[in-house]
């Protein structure tokens, strides 16, 4: 033994000590880690460390790193080695990482995260509990005696953690009868019987209300009506640009005039002039049809002016952005509706179109009084779903109003509470969170 042999084992030992004595004073598992991972350097050379937490199932710190990544493909890796290892090591001894000790599906990644030699250190609580472990990575392989010493300072981590997290949950012979008691009232409320319900969203709409649409193609000059207006039948609505109709009438006014003189012309001539007597018939059919055309340019002019074929309340979202429009023969402009005559339609989503059922009770809580539910009867279910403006689909059902004289007001909106058939309490609780899950496990 040369005299430097014993200066450096006091040395050592002094390091041991001063780093158990840090471990000893943290305040926090994080510390406790970050120590373990960067500190233990001091006694036992090492190129990487990591250290792996039972309770949390992952990596939980890196050496010179402050934040672990648990997504990066070297923690996940290595999350997944320690795992295996701490269930197949011993809890007492520190274990060499070989690859031929390695599962298949962990061997691929030796190769690529472990250049050299590789030592497991089981970090054990009281009861020797498994508490998780270090990895240490280092170029050349670990002594007995290093091995010796990391095991004395996994005790330490041990120790520290047990003490700052708290003992393990236990189950108690005590709290047996509670807990019991317990799950039985739970089973029993969950077969409680209840009603199914659906939420969706819900509007009043009119029944069978009047389109009013462009009669021909043009352009609108004016709209005669604001929103909400009760009109009555026969009451202007919209006019369109009458320039060009005008145009057309007054070609076709001075064109029957000039068949009406050449066919004059023609009786007067047929008295003497065989030839004229044979034109006056041609000459009659051409004014008929002039005139004819001339029936349809007045019948065109009278169309500009939209009239209300019966009397309702104007439906209409902005007269402003009608004026000066090209519309096209048929294109819808406004409607128009009994306010007596209504209807509840609801936008039922696509996954809770199976609970719904036409005869279904629908409770209506309109968003500007919903502590007043009104009540009415579902009475049509859309087969095929819709696909409604902010690009999700629905099924459109129709209810009918069973409550009071008093009914909500046309164009209100809300939510419509939908009862379907009667299921245990666990099942009404748990069927979203179960459709979910089928949707992100894909079966």
């Amino acid at each position: 033994m040369t005299e430097l042999e014993p200066a450096k084992q006091v040395l050592g030992l002094s390091r041991l000590v001063q780093l158990e004595g840090e471990l000893r004073q943290a305040d926090a598992p994080q510390t406790v880690d970050f120590i373990a991972v960067n500190d233990t350097n001091r006694v036992v050379a090492y190129d990487h460390a990591l250290v792996w937490r039972s309770r949390a199932r992952r990596i939980t710190a890196v050496s010179g790193g402050l934040v672990v990544d648990p997504m990066a493909p070297q923690i996940v890796w290595f999350g997944r080695l320690a795992s295996h290892l701490e269930a197949a090591a011993t809890v007492d001894a520190a274990t060499d990482i070989g690859v031929e000790t390695m599962p298949a599906a962990l061997k691929d990644g030796h190769q690529r995260w472990i250049a050299g030699a590789a030592l497991w250190v089981p970090v054990v609580g009281p009861r020797t509990a498994k508490e998780g472990g270090l990895i240490l990575l280092r170029a050349e392989p670990f002594s007995d005696s290093e091995r010796r010493v990391l095991v004395r300072i996994g005790g330490a981590i041990s120790q520290t953690v047990a003490a700052l997290q708290g003992p393990r949950p236990r189950w108690r012979l005590g709290f047996a009868p509670l807990t019991a008691a317990a799950v039985l009232a739970g089973i029993a409320l969950g077969a409680v019987p209840v009603p199914l319900t659906v939420l969706a969203e819900a509007k009043v709409v009119p029944i069978d209300p009047t389109i009013v649409a462009a009669p021909l193609d043009g352009v609108i000059k004016n709209v005669l009506v604001e929103a909400n207006d009760v009109v009555a039948a026969g009451q202007s609505l919209v006019s369109l640009e009458p320039t060009e109709l005008l145009a057309q009438r007054d070609v076709a006014s001075k064109h029957v005039a000039v068949l009406s003189a050449d066919w004059l012309r023609l009786e007067q001539k047929s008295f003497s002039d065989d030839k004229a007597r044979a034109d006056i018939s041609l000459a009659r059919s051409r004014l008929a049809e002039g005139e004819s055309d001339l029936a349809y340019a007045n019948d065109k002019l009278s169309r500009a002016d939209i009239r209300a074929e019966a009397g309702g309340v104007v439906l209409l979202e902005d007269r402003n952005q009608w004026l000066g429009r090209p519309v096209r023969v048929g294109e819808r402009i406004l409607t128009l509706a009994d306010p007596k005559a209504i209807r509840l339609e609801i936008q039922v989503p696509v996954e809770d179109a199976l609970v719904v059922t036409p005869g279904a009770e629908v409770e209506f809580f309109l968003a500007i009084a919903p502590a007043k539910p009104v009540r009415a009867k579902l009475s049509r279910m859309s087969y095929e779903a819709r696909l409604l403006p902010n690009q999700t689909s629905a099924f459109v059902g129709e209810a009918a109003f069973t409550g009071g004289p008093e009914k909500p007001r046309l164009g209100l909106t809300g939510t419509a509470k939908i009862s379907g058939e009667t299921v245990p309490l666990a099942y009404a609780l748990m069927r979203r969170p179960l459709a979910h899950l089928r949707r992100v496990l894909g079966f």
